[in-house]
């Protein structure tokens, strides 16, 4: 079945725009991106018509930029973020979330109205240093009249990634919010920092009251933390140890499974940074397609629930917990 002519797909490794599939061409057809080299085929039509899907077959994707922070969320705990930022800056790469991120809506928002976020450039990085490792930024961009950017920006500084973020990625796929998400999120960001001090204390409150209950065998918190662990946290966190709160339920999946039933303010979502308080017992929910194996190697286990304090009254925020962890008991006894 041929292509109609004029319709490309972006390029999951640098999102340029791929060139379409000529006139008449057969499926399967194999292209180059025109900016990063990688290889791709044209895949059969996708259900709209119309629509070609680029299928990335001759070339493996880009490496991932690394990451400071476990992918583990249920378990989070302080990484060594120098350390790691000075081993892989020695390779060439920047470390996410340190030098560069994209930072979401979650706690910026206060709420889950709107999904939009940002890409952030802490201009740290020398992205000249290691040019083989960061070619889009230091060859000729031939989508911007040969432009090499880190060349193109050094009277600015070490800010190529960005201003190629800008310039091409923007100009490329959009990424523009509509006017009232946009809004939504402005209006959250002005209050972020008298929410978050307000989202940290009450954690801590709640951390410290759920270590005095026998029906809790375990808080899981930086402020619980210990050893190396209890060093990172100390060091990195100084504005507040964060909102979320994990702690294991003796009795079980089961007794989770009542913990969240019982709940009357706060909100059962998977979702984390809302000005409400928010609670998920992964076992039932989120892991609840993995085997017992599986959840253990993400950090879950049967009577694991996670919390996402909100910046209610902390005498509500408690009184709502402990009505449904002696829900729980009750239930059980019975």
């Amino acid at each position: 079945m041929a292509h109609p002519a004029g319709r490309g797909r972006l390029c999951t490794r640098c999102g340029a725009l791929l060139p379409p599939p000529a006139p008449g061409s057969a499926e399967g057809a194999e292209g180059t991106c025109p900016e990063c080299g990688l290889g791709f085929a044209w895949a059969p039509l996708a259900a709209r018509v119309g629509r070609p899907r680029a299928s990335l077959s001759r070339w493996p994707p880009a490496p991932r930029w690394p990451r400071p922070s476990p992918r583990r969320r249920p378990r989070r705990a302080p990484p060594d973020a120098a350390e790691r930022a000075r081993q892989v800056r020695r390779c060439g790469f920047p470390l996410y979330g340190l030098d560069a991120s994209f930072e979401g809506r979650r706690w910026v928002g206060g709420h889950g109205t709107s999904i939009g976020g940002a890409i952030i450039d802490s201009g740290n990085f020398d992205w000249a240093a290691v040019p083989e490792r960061q070619p889009m930024l230091n060859t000729p961009d031939p989508s911007y009249h040969g432009a090499i950017w880190v060349e193109a920006v050094k009277p600015l500084g070490p800010i190529a990634y960005i201003i190629r973020a800008r310039t091409v990625l923007l100009r490329d796929e959009g990424a523009a919010l509509s006017p009232f998400n946009a809004f939504q999120l402005i209006q959250g960001i002005e209050t972020v920092a008298l929410r978050m001090e307000r989202h940290c204390s009450n954690a801590a409150a709640v951390v410290k009251h759920l270590q005095g209950r026998d029906d809790v065998t375990r808080v899981i918190h930086p402020l619980t933390a210990t050893g190396e662990a209890k060093r990172r946290a100390e060091t990195y966190l100084k504005g507040g140890m964060g909102a979320l709160v994990g702690f294991e339920l003796a009795g079980g999946a089961e007794a989770g499974r009542r913990f969240i039933d019982a709940l009357q303010m706060f909100y059962h979502v998977a979702n984390i940074g809302d000005a409400r308080s928010l609670a998920i017992h992964p076992a039932s929910t989120t892991h609840s397609q993995l085997s017992e194996a599986d959840q253990a190697a993400t950090g879950v286990t049967p009577g694991y629930v996670r919390l996402s304090i909100g910046i209610e009254h902390i005498d509500d925020i408690i009184a709502d917990l402990d009505q449904a962890l002696n829900a729980a008991k009750v239930a059980k006894a019975a």
